[in-house]
């Protein structure tokens, strides 16, 4: 089994807290897809952000067009443009049944055809009869959009406030370098799936699990002091 990962990561340069698939099956555990029409863009959103390990800017950028879904239920994405990719060559990452379930579900309730895949929500009316929020689909969502949306997930799954606090943005980048290292994928495997082109920042979000794994925890083990 693949030890625990320690979620609450403090940085020297401050609180990076992980959100990683623990926190977002939590997420999707707790809302239905008939509860609101943004649980349903939320929870597409946390899912594409996991297995594409996304930025927010790379997250917000995506368009309908840049999503394939296969006949085998798993999914596609192109990632046109990152920090690592200023020139612009591209990536495709892989999307689970799982997230292509969730994304198709939220591009045929928001009736998105073409153009930016996740967008902001504009409020309807509550419709108390039936317990469902209703709204629609605005404009593209903005970079600065992700953190305050993946706040409001931390909030609903009953994080601690401290935690909530250091939650931003990148947090979903954060949580699923921490899962993969957790079920021990080498640094070279994670530095590929999120697009880093040095070990620094997956060695960083990770430090804790590489720590426990590290040469001293390994000698501490055979001498038995553990």
């Amino acid at each position: 089994m693949p030890c625990a990962c320690i979620r609450p990561l403090r940085s020297r340069l401050g609180p990076a807290i992980g959100l990683g698939w623990t926190e977002i099956a939590q997420f999707l555990k707790t809302t239905s897809r008939a509860e609101t029409f943004s649980a349903a863009r939320d929870r597409a959103l946390l899912c594409v952000a996991y297995d594409l390990m996304a930025r927010r800017s790379e997250l917000v950028a995506l368009n309908v067009e840049d999503l394939h879904f296969l006949d085998d239920g798993t999914g596609r994405a192109l990632i046109r443009r990152s920090k690592t990719d200023q020139a612009g060559e591209g990536s495709v990452g892989y999307l689970s049944r799982a997230t292509v379930r969730e994304q198709r579900d939220w591009l045929v309730r928001a009736d998105i055809k073409h153009g930016a895949a996740f967008r902001r929500i504009i409020r309807g009316s509550f419709a108390a009869k039936a317990g469902v929020q209703t709204g629609r689909a605005g404009e593209r969502l903005s970079a600065d959009s992700i953190a305050p949306v993946f706040k409001g997930i931390a909030k609903w799954i009953n994080m601690r406030p401290e935690m909530v606090t250091g939650v931003s943005g990148h947090s979903v980048k954060v949580g699923a370098t921490q899962d993969l290292l957790s079920f021990n994928m080498d640094l070279p495997s994670v530095m590929q799936a999120g697009r880093w082109k040095s070990n620094r920042m997956p060695m960083r979000y990770g430090e804790h699990l590489l720590a426990a794994r590290g040469a001293m925890a390994r000698v501490a083990e055979l001498q038995g002091r553990d």
